[in-house]
């Protein structure tokens, strides 16, 4: 597991230009602004931490091994939102179920 804090800020650029797939135009080395992607994926930093994914049980889901996931412990369980667990010293991510209240 790795910590938000533990990540520097890169600034990335982003061309605003759609792509095509032919003759690119000279106008597109025109760099319009920087992207920190922190910035826009880490609304809670210091509740913030990042798993990668080590199977493909949550294909379903969009998740496949390899995956880099970005877990805000701050936000608020919900029913059939994608969950980080520990079941028996084993970390996995399911999708929660609130089956008649009880969790």
């Amino acid at each position: 597991m790795y910590h938000s804090s533990q990540l520097s800020k890169i600034d990335i650029p982003i061309f605003l230009t759609p792509v095509l797939a032919g003759f690119p135009s000279p106008a597109d080395d025109y760099k319009e602004k920087s992207l920190d992607l922190n910035e826009h994926l880490i609304k809670h930093p210091a509740a913030t931490l990042f798993v990668k994914a080590n199977d493909d049980s949550m294909i379903k889901a969009g998740i496949i091994c390899g995956d880099l996931l970005i877990v805000d412990r701050s936000l608020k369980l919900s029913d059939k939102k994608i969950v980080i667990v520990n079941q028996d010293g084993a970390t996995m991510v399911r999708r929660f179920r609130n089956i008649k209240g009880k969790t």
